[in-house]
């Protein structure tokens, strides 16, 4: 019985954190300010946040949770997930822009360790 549930919980666990990976970003329209008159606009399709092992891809608007493993004194691995479970592995990046002013068009990444 004993060996049941160390096994049940185990199933659990391994279903709970890897329905948390976010490896692709839904799909939406980015519009941006591109100067005092002109907007940017395209249609990001489904993709993968990660195009490469270490290069990750981020578009105006977003804001994510990257999960982080750490060997030694480097990141050994990385992935996207929706929600922060293990605040101790997470960093915040949030990259936006403020146009309220167009003469003083203003894009911020923000990128920082949530414990």
């Amino acid at each position: 019985m004993k060996r049941f549930i160390i096994i049940a919980f185990s199933i659990l666990s391994f279903s709970l954190y890897s329905q948390n990976d976010k490896p692709l970003r839904n799909p939406y329209t980015l519009e941006i300010a591109a100067n005092e008159t002109q907007q940017y606009g395209m249609d990001v399709k489904e993709s993968p946040y990660f195009v490469k092992a270490e290069v990750l891809q981020i578009y105006c608007g977003e804001k994510i949770f990257v999960e982080c493993e750490i060997e030694g004194d480097s990141i050994s691995h990385m992935k996207v997930v929706k929600n922060m479970i293990y605040p101790q592995k997470t960093i915040i990046i949030d990259f936006d822009q403020n146009s309220e002013n167009r003469k003083e068009i203003r894009t911020d990444l923000r990128v920082k360790k949530s414990v």
